[in-house]
């Protein structure tokens, strides 16, 4: 994986792309797995026991010293290594970061929709007090003219709007 992605670093997205493509390395990762599973399956047939050691033992301190060590760990190695490439190519291969862009965000959510000058119309935070008209400061006591939400008519939310009545 560290060989690949130092090509990534060198060569880029575009390049490496089209040697690290996902239905390969799932594929290869598949086979590093079946080894597993058929050099620990393959001791319960030939010795009757799962992942006994079937292999003939060589001199010691020669690769082949080990029996099935040596086929498992290449095994492992295989299926995990291009797991990991694929999880790590998965996440260069992503278009954006994990945080929403101000652009991204709906009225109502913290924060400004990222264009310049569009904070919402005067006085249209919500807050109690925070209104640019007159006679509709929030606080008890003092109230906007009856009938008047601010809000064009019929979309007030109150009865008269419903029955077709205006204010």
């Amino acid at each position: 994986m560290g060989v690949i992605l130092l090509a990534y670093a060198g060569f880029g997205h575009r390049k490496v792309s089209r040697v690290v493509r996902p239905g390969l390395l799932e594929a290869i990762e598949i086979a590093g797995a079946a080894a597993i599973i058929a050099t620990e399956s393959l001791g319960l047939v030939l010795k009757g026991s799962f992942s006994a050691n079937w292999l003939p033992l060589a001199a010691p301190r020669t690769i082949l010293s080990g029996g099935i060590a040596q086929l498992f760990s290449a095994s492992e190695l295989i299926e995990v290594g291009t797991g990991l490439t694929i999880a790590v190519f998965a996440l260069l291969a992503m278009e954006h970061d994990w945080a929403p862009d101000k652009q991204d965000e709906t009225p109502g959510d913290p924060g400004d929709s990222g264009r310049p000058g569009d904070s919402g119309p005067p006085g249209d935070s919500g807050r109690p007090g925070d209104s640019d008209r007159p006679g509709d400061s929030g606080r008890p006591g003092e109230s906007s003219p009856p009938g008047d939400s601010g809000r064009p008519e019929g979309k007030s939310g109150d009865a008269r709007d419903r029955a077709g009545g205006g204010g």
